[in-house]
């Protein structure tokens, strides 16, 4: 991406919508919950099934267990977004420079005297 050319959708929002972070941690949380239930959906029959008939795995078991992986995957995407919005939102720390006139030595430095002091 050029200097000149445009920002994208995504880059526009992200620079200047504040409240997008927390709408995509929002998400996230969301869909966690949604990790953390078919994780259980499909340990759950698979170990009642397992133990009580032999038969470890099922159709269902299968099926949260694809929606499991389909979940943690949409889970990783809004944790590398948030990543991603964090480091547009840190800006590094400067020092300010030492040889601007804002800058005023510290007490007692020991340098040369003032001009205003010679006269």
């Amino acid at each position: 991406m050029g200097k000149n050319e445009p920002l994208s959708d995504h880059d526009r929002l992200t620079n200047y919508d504040v409240s997008l972070g927390e709408k995509l941690r929002h998400k996230r949380l969301e869909i966690g919950w949604c990790v953390l239930i078919a994780a259980v959906a499909a340990i759950g029959p698979s170990l009642y099934l397992g133990i009580r008939n032999g038969r470890w795995i099922s159709a269902a078991s299968v099926f949260c267990a694809f929606l499991f992986i389909v979940y943690l995957l949409i889970y990783r995407w809004y944790t590398m977004r948030l990543e991603k919005l964090a480091s547009l939102e840190a800006k590094p720390s400067q020092l300010p420079d030492p040889t601007s006139p804002s800058v005023t030595p510290p007490a007692k430095a020991g340098g040369a005297p003032s001009v205003a002091a010679d006269h």
